[in-house]
């Protein structure tokens, strides 16, 4: 409930009838603002007002008043910092970016209104900021209940409105929506967005969660608000796990080739084995090339995670150090192994070195590891400890910033920030349970041997899925997941109550002004939260972004909620999963055809987890088949599917469909569809066609699809555009019956190499006319990300008060990423009357906006090809085939041999049951 007593403004005694007066003041530039209409409407325990204006000219003011507008640096406020929480009256963003490479309408010639809500009842000195600025006196007038309420809710729509147009438009989570549109809605009893039941989808909660998706904060946020019930005392035991059923492997032969280093592994870790110097060097400047996310590779990112740093920093190593012992040849074989992939908040791994010179390295280990001893802003400390009855280095801060084990067992060296990973290592070392020594593991290097001689090869093994779904895991993540929610929260409120006036309030001040949802400060929580001038720490779990490993927390008792909400996981799992089979990927690097293009040989086997949420699949697919379907010459793009029939009487089991994209688009399809209208006129635009053959029965379903041909064998759907063709035993679908005319004598069946169910082949986009659209279609996106960020910036200024200097470190901070502008450029603070304003180098205009010429897409960049084979074998799929990238330097690496590109050796029987 809102405190009267700090939030609750006084009326001043004057006559509440009299008529608003709004002075009359021209512009004494032409860069002001015009303002066309301005109102108020007092309320309790804010008011409501708007205000409608007219932007000055383009070229009027320093900075173009479309851009000013379309990144929120135009700003509605008062001398006295009353006004609070606006929300623009008008789609301008999604107008323009419809519009970015047309006719963009002129945010000068339209009309923005601005709402927001405001305290106290005094005359407001209305200021219009962002160009040159304008100051005019606006008097609030007294409103009949209804009326007040009806210009509340006005508010309030145009309020969700801009932060729903501002969670589509950003890369980044919708955090600072979700809690603006949560606390206001709680505070001023408005109805809020319905919230996500977290536990609707158990499949989908289960690998956020894993994930450590973002989504899970905005759900808790929402949930909190909402009135949801404390989880209540940890008093209940500890639930059982689920109870899998066996993985058993047969026919294994007696003698199997497996690496010394896979021995010492963890049986439950997974396994990300490098090799040789050169294979972790070749990734480092992969990564390197690509601003160290290869997420970047493919997608327009306007962020960047912190993650490798962390990983490394946290253990006491460096990257150029441990190349420096590759470069020194102290190491035979380097591996990463871990028990999660949380690497972005504190995840259990380690690195796995096997030395060719134990007593060397041993000596430059132990010199490095010294030098950290008693230095930090949180002291580190050097000490031995034992562990399975070895003694063991482990170095470690409070709060977790650093945390490594060193653990020494003959010519392996590991490094982790896990008590348990260190002890099973220990265990593995001296005969015991292992990775390389079980069964699985051994079958899988029958598939894919040792001499296969990988760049990369990765293993999950069945133990890693079923310990990731242990109680202890699933509950540890779902506390964690909690604790950071809070944290950010907390900011958020913090901030909130700043931009209200109210700097340095304490929780108790939060919760009860409605700034934390009610409950917050009673949260059953065994931790507690502070906040240091570095980051955010939890008492129990260290600092944010470090935080101890899930497998080292101990979990002794539950709540009888968690309790619920684990046995709920359990008969999903049980009904729906029951078994988990282990997932590996093996990736060898070839020289391409090209100055330096490097082509990527992959093979994967990837269990699907989950049978009932994706057996359709499997009822869709038919057998492989050792044939594909030749097109046009200019197809650029083919993929092609095995399918089963499943119509009675139907001509054969199964049909095969294939499709095309081809090398003649023009760059002028839309970007980001909305509706599935828009998806479809999209498509519309896509130089493509798609057919089968034998004809597959769905088509004859379709409006006038299914009729008698014409003479030349097409037909006609006027309601959805489409046009058929049928010729020998192909049915082919268009939008354009030019597409489909020259394919009469070119389709042909031919022989493939290998049998597949669905063949995906792409060319080189960059050397074609899809590749313009690419770009086009990349850079929309990219422009529409950057200005988000920047967006988010002024965001921040405007709804919580935040300083414009400080305005990214709090985005970043709050969010845990660095906010790049996608773009390339730089963001940086562009003076403008009243307050600077957040932009970035690499815009192009605004009012003629153009893409430069130089542009290319991330993709293509790098994109010079691939080739991709799948199959259903038993109870996963095996993929095969092969990308081609270019590189900034020549590999100098040898073209691979046809028998290295055959995918999998030939298996005996695999995985039962």
């Amino acid at each position: 409930m809102l405190d009267s007593s700090t939030l609750r403004a006084q009326r001043p005694e004057r006559d509440r009838g009299r008529e608003q007066r709004i002075a009359q003041i021209e512009p004494q530039s032409p860069a002001c603002p015009l303002i066309v209409r301005a109102e108020a409407w007092l309320g309790q325990p804010f008011g409501v007002g708007m205000v409608s204006f007219r932007l000055p000219p383009a070229g009027s003011g320093d900075l173009d008043p479309g851009m000013l507008i379309r990144t929120g640096a135009v700003q509605v406020t008062d001398a006295e910092g009353r006004i609070l929480y606006p929300a623009e009256g008008q789609a301008a963003a999604a107008r323009f970016f419809r519009g970015v490479f047309g006719n963009a309408d002129d945010p000068t010639d339209q009309l923005i209104t601005t709402w927001f809500i405001f305290r106290g009842d005094a005359p407001l000195q209305l200021q219009v900021l962002g160009c040159e600025g304008i100051t005019t006196e606006l008097v609030p007038k007294t409103s009949r209940d209804n009326q007040f309420q009806r210009q509340l809710k006005q508010w309030w729509r145009e309020y969700q409105r801009v932060a729903s147009e501002q969670t589509e438009q950003g890369d980044y989570p919708d955090l600072i929506e979700t809690y603006l549109t949560g606390m206001l809605g709680h505070r001023l009893g408005q109805a809020v967005p319905a919230t996500r039941r977290r536990d609707s989808d158990p499949l989908q909660e289960t690998l956020n969660l894993l994930l450590d998706a973002e989504s899970i904060r905005s759900d808790l946020i929402r949930d909190w608000f909402a009135g949801s019930d404390p989880s209540g005392p940890a008093d209940q035991p500890v639930p059982q796990p689920v109870p899998w059923t066996p993985v058993v492997v047969n026919n294994l032969p007696a003698d199997v080739p497996v690496e010394p280093i896979a021995l010492v592994v963890p049986e439950d870790c997974f396994f990300l084995r490098f090799g040789t110097w050169d294979n972790q060097i070749w990734l480092k400047k992969l990564m390197a090339e690509h601003g160290g996310d290869l997420g970047r590779m493919v997608r327009v990112r306007g962020h960047q995670p912190r993650i490798e740093s962390r990983f490394l920093d946290q253990l006491a190593l460096e990257s150029t150090q441990i190349d420096e012992w590759f470069g020194g040849r102290l190491i035979r074989d380097v591996a990463v192994i871990g028990r999660d992939t949380l690497f972005g908040s504190g995840p259990a791994v380690g690195v796995l070195l096997e030395s060719s010179d134990p007593a060397a390295l041993e000596k430059r280990i132990a010199g490095r590891r010294s030098s950290f001893d008693g230095k930090g802003e949180a002291p580190v400390q050097l000490v031995n400890v034992e562990l399975a009855g070895e003694k063991v280095s482990f170095l470690s801060s409070p709060d977790n910033r650093f945390r490594s084990f060193h653990v020494v067992q003959g010519d392996f060296h590991l490094f982790t920030n896990s008590r348990t990973i260190a002890e099973a290592f220990i265990v593995a070392a001296k005969g015991g349970p292992s990775l390389g020594r079980s069964d699985e593991y051994r079958f899988c290097r029958v598939g894919m041997p040792l001499q296969r001689d990988d760049t990369v090869f990765i293993y999950f093994p069945t133990g890693f899925f079923r310990n990731l779904l242990t109680p202890q895991h699933q509950i540890e993540l779902r506390r964690r997941s909690e604790v950071v929610t809070a944290m950010q929260l907390l900011q958020l409120a913090r901030g909130a109550a700043t931009g209200e006036g109210y700097p340095d309030a304490g929780v108790d001040f939060l919760v009860g002004n409605g700034f934390l949802p009610a409950g917050f400060a009673s949260r059953p929580q065994a931790s507690t939260i502070r906040f240091s001038p570095e980051s955010w720490e939890d008492s129990l779990r260290g600092r944010h972004g470090f935080f101890l490993p899930v497998s080292d927390m101990r979990l002794d008792s539950v709540s009888a909620e968690e309790a619920a909400w684990y046995a709920e996981k359990t008969r999903f799992f049980v009904e729906s999963v029951k078994q988990i089979d282990p997932m590996v990927i093996g990736l060898r690097r070839f020289a391409g055809a090209g100055d330096n293009v490097e082509r990527i040989v992959f093979d994967a086997r990837v269990a699907p987890f989950g049978q009932k949420e994706y057996g359709w699949v499997d009822t869709m697919l038919g057998p492989p088949l050792q044939q594909y379907i030749v097109g046009a010459e200019r197809d650029i793009v083919r993929l092609q599917v095995s399918m089963k029939r499943n119509r009675p009487n139907a001509e054969g089991e199964f049909y095969q469909v294939f499709g095309a994209i081809q090398d003649d688009l023009a760059p002028d399809a839309d970007t980001r569809p909305q509706s599935w209208l828009d998806l479809w006129r999209t498509a519309k635009q896509i130089p493509g066609y798609i057919g089968s053959t034998p004809p597959a029965g769905l088509v004859d379903w379709l409006p006038r699809l299914g009729g008698e041909p014409d003479e030349n064998g097409f037909s006609y759907s006027r309601l959805l555009g489409l046009w058929r063709l049928q010729v020998d035993r192909y049915s082919l679908l268009a939008f354009d019956p030019a597409r489909l005319e020259p394919l009469r004598g070119q389709l042909r069946t031919v022989p493939a190499e290998r049998a597949a169910q669905v063949r995906l082949s792409v060319a080189d986009l960059s050397k074609s006319g899809l590749g313009n659209w690419v770009n086009v279609v990349n850079y929309r996106r990219a422009w529409q990300t950057s200005v988000a960020n920047a967006r988010l910036f002024n965001v921040l200024i405007e709804q919580f008060g935040v300083d414009p200097q400080h305005a990214r470190d709090f985005a970043e901070s709050l969010l845990d990423v660095r906010l790049v502008c996608a773009l390339g450029g730089e963001y940086r603070l562009a003076g403008t009357d009243g307050r600077p304003a957040w932009i970035s180098d690499a815009w192009p205009s605004f009012t003629t906006p153009e893409m430069p010429g130089s542009y290319h897409s991330p993709l293509l960049t790098w994109f010079r090809g691939m080739e991709l084979e799948m199959n259903r074998v038993a109870n996963h799929y095996e993929l095969h085939g092969f990308i081609d990238l270019e590189r900034e330097a020549q590999t100098g690496l040898q073209l691979p041999g046809a028998d290295l590109l055959k995918g999998f050796s030939d298996l005996l029987p695999g995985f039962g049951k």
